[in-house]
């Protein structure tokens, strides 16, 4: 799968090492990685689109990298046994 610039393939690439991991916490890495060159809302929107999160229309017109099941923000992830 190609991306469409340099960015986005960095966005997938953490999409598909970190799957587990919250969007704003990749959010952030995507920017450091990224040396600053995108902000932290375009960040987000970016990782959410890799997870197939961004929206009805999104859903419909992007495969998401990796999937996973919806979270409830105000829920804490719960430790492994």
């Amino acid at each position: 799968m190609t991306a469409a610039d340099p960015i986005t393939a960095m966005a997938r690439r953490l999409a598909l090492a970190h799957p587990d991991a919250p969007i704003r916490t990749l959010a952030r890495r995507l920017v450091d990685e990224a040396n600053g060159a995108i902000t932290l809302h375009q960040a987000r929107l970016r990782m959410a689109r890799c997870f197939g999160k961004q929206g009805v229309q999104a859903r419909r017109d992007v495969k998401p990298v990796v999937t996973r099941p919806d979270r409830n923000g105000a829920i804490p992830l719960r430790m492994p046994p």
